[in-house]
C-alpha cells in the first residue's frame, strides 16, 4: 500500500510546513517530495514515530534527525503487525533501537525517548478505518 505526501501527513498529523521543514533536516524525507511521490506503510510509520517524539514529547525534531535514517530502516524491516508488537528507544545521544520489552529504568539515559509502536499501530489504522484506507497485515 501507498500513500500520497497529503495521505501520509494527514495519518501522523503533521502539517505540511512541518513536513517541508523535516525534509530539511532528514535525507531520507528529501528523496519522498515533489508530485508523484508515494510513501510505503512503514515510511508513515516511521513518521508517525517522529510525530509523537515531538508533539506529545517535547523532542526537538534537530536531535531526532540523525537516527531518522536507521528509523526509516527500521520501520522498512517490519510488517505492520510485527511493529505492533515493538518499542523504539531513542537514547541520549541520538542512537536509536528496536525492543519487545519495555527497557529497565537503569537503561535509559538522560534524555531517552520510548515510543510503543503498538499505540502507534492502532491509531493509524483507525485513522486508516475512518477514511476507509485499505491496511495490510502484513
Amino acid at each position: 500500500m501507498e500513500f500520497s505526501q497529503q495521505q501520509a501527513r494527514e495519518l501522523v498529523n503533521i502539517e505540511e510546513g512541518t513536513f517541508v521543514y523535516w525534509s530539511k533536516l532528514m535525507p531520507r524525507l528529501r528523496h519522498l517530495k515533489g508530485k508523484g511521490r508515494r510513501f510505503k506503510l512503514a515510511d508513515v510509520l516511521a513518521l508517525g514515530v517522529l510525530s509523537i517524539a515531538v508533539r506529545e514529547l517535547g523532542c526537538n525534531i534537530a536531535h531526532l534527525a540523525p537516527s531518522a535514517d536507521v528509523l526509516f530502516d527500521m520501520c522498512h524491516g517490519m510488517s505492520i503487525d510485527e511493529a505492533s508488537k515493538k518499542i523504539l528507544l531513542f537514547n541520549g545521544s541520538g542512537r536509536c533501537e528496536v525492543r519487545t520489552e519495555l527497557p529497565l529504568e537503569r537503561e535509559l539515559g538522560v534524555g531517552a525517548i520510548v515510543v510503543r509502536l503498538a499505540l502507534l499501530v492502532e491509531r493509524m489504522t483507525n485513522q486508516m478505518e475512518s477514511d476507509q484506507y485499505r491496511l495490510p497485515l502484513n
